[in-house]
């Protein structure tokens, strides 16, 4: 999968993940009966293009860059239509994160750029602990 696939898929996720939290943010002022399903479709709907990306990458790298893509919709979404205001700290931040994100999709994987789950040392044994 390319890396523009899987950013996209990975913004889908987070987008309907968003939209589930900005759905949360009414809970208190709105029918239950209407808030709820909404809530549950719209996670549905974000649970569903994370299935689907992580068929194809590394879930570790995938599930921080639902989080990260998540963190700065949410971010524009607060300020643009909420009219919510944040720190210059807090703006450096985002930005921060929003650096990972390119980082993260638009550098290609190739093996030496990958780190062993496990690693080898030629020589060394296992200490057995035969208590």
């Amino acid at each position: 999968m390319s890396s523009l696939a899987t950013l996209m898929l990975a913004s889908g996720a987070a987008f309907f993940y968003m939209a589930a939290s900005w759905i949360m943010k009414e809970w208190g002022s709105s029918s239950l009966v209407f808030l709820i399903p909404a809530v549950l479709a719209t996670l549905a709907v974000g649970a569903w293009f994370e299935i689907e990306v992580l068929k194809f990458s590394r879930l570790g790298h995938i599930i921080i860059l639902i989080l990260a893509v998540e963190l700065v919709m949410t971010f524009f979404v607060a300020t643009a239509v909420l009219g919510e205001s944040y720190s210059r700290r807090e703006i450096i931040a985002v930005m921060v994160i929003a650096s990972g994100i390119g980082i993260l999709s638009w550098t290609p994987s190739t093996a030496s750029d990958t780190v062993p789950a496990r690693i080898d040392v030629p020589g060394a044994t296992r200490a057995v602990d035969r208590g």
